[in-house]
């Protein structure tokens, strides 16, 4: 590959035009080292090529027209420039390369690409994962994410069972949900089943089993499940955990807002874990006991977590009770009626 030692970038104005019948797209044209990107005028990046993949497509034109390169032997998508100090940095790279074969009529350049292109594929494909997950989850819009978080929550609940709605009991749990977290910032859901202890779903919904409520003295213990579970998604984005799950492909239909296929939600809902979270910052979560102000050991207890959850107790003596005895026995009937 030719280095470009006389400069790191070089950019000039161009056209690209996507097939020979394309009447094209004025664009930036940028060399960096081993790379040609072509970007529009809103600065998004619309293809990137590989030099030693690039070939000139009207060699032996007059000084002076525009010289016209494409990533490929059939010439069909093609970039036309008219800057001389580009065309000369662009037939000088060219010039570099012959064409041996390899093998059975593969060319050198062809190999190239070839391996150029597996590179791509695979560093996409390990980086999903992680930070390009996360950059594709905020391309999305929060109306968007609501609607993947319901049709989730939909696909789930038919499998596990409607969610609770005692009259009496739904409002005991949006009380439990103010004193948490405020008015309208997430929203708390039960489900009569003992598989689920806690998930939280994009969109903000959190869902809590029933035996959370069945099995304990008082709401500390499922409230401490639903402020464990906003701690934990402080960290993982449930729709980044989704987009992870689904893939690259339905990320960027995402991103373009072309939605997501029934079958890649009813699979992610079916997959969920429900048995709480089990990555969280125990600081951050202590913090948050704290200021909803009640006890941090029963929900320790219950989950195991004995450790700095219980000595850090931040009310291990007085607090103020979560709920009136009244609304703690509503909302233990929640799933009665």
């Amino acid at each position: 590959m030719e280095k470009l030692t006389d400069f790191q970038l070089l950019e000039c104005a161009g056209r690209w035009h996507k097939s020979a019948t394309d009447a094209g797209l004025d664009v930036v044209v940028k060399i960096d080292k081993s790379l040609l990107t072509l970007v529009g005028k809103d600065d998004r990046v619309i293809v990137v090529w590989t030099l030693d993949a690039i070939q000139r497509t009207n060699p032996g034109s007059e000084p002076g027209e525009p010289a016209f390169y494409s990533p490929d032997d059939e010439g069909m998508e093609t970039v036309e420039i008219s800057d001389p100090s580009m065309i000369s940095v662009i037939d000088d790279i060219i010039s570099k390369y012959v064409e041996p074969e390899i093998g059975s009529g593969l060319s050198v350049r062809g190999f190239m690409l070839f391996l150029a292109l597996v590179a791509v594929v695979a560093t996409l494909l390990f980086a999903f994962s992680g930070s390009i997950a996360q950059q594709m989850a905020g391309l999305v819009s929060a109306k968007e994410r609501q609607d993947i978080g319901e049709r989730i929550l939909a696909h789930f609940l038919d499998a596990n069972g409607r969610a609770c709605g005692s009259a009496h009991g739904a409002r005991s749990l949006n009380l439990l949900d103010d004193r948490l977290f405020g008015s309208g910032k997430h929203e708390l859901m039960v489900v009569p089943t003992e598989l689920v202890r806690s998930l939280m779903l994009p969109g903000s919904i959190i869902i809590l089993g029933s035996s959370l409520l069945e099995v304990h003295d008082g709401p500390e213990v499922i409230a401490g499940y639903a402020l464990a579970e906003s701690v934990a998604a402080e960290h993982l984005d449930p729709f980044e955990r989704f987009l992870r799950s689904a893939g690259l492909r339905v990320a960027v239909y995402l991103a373009l807002g072309k939605g997501a296929d029934d079958d890649v939600i009813k699979e992610f809902a079916a997959s969920v874990p429900v048995s709480g979270p089990t990555i969280f910052d125990e600081a951050e979560l202590l913090a948050k006991f704290e200021g909803a102000g009640f006890t941090s050991a029963p929900f320790a207890r219950a989950s195991g977590r004995n450790g700095p959850l219980e000595a850090g107790d931040p009310f291990p003596n007085i607090y103020e009770p979560l709920l009136s005895d009244g609304d703690w026995l509503r909302l233990r009937d929640i799933c009665l009626e």
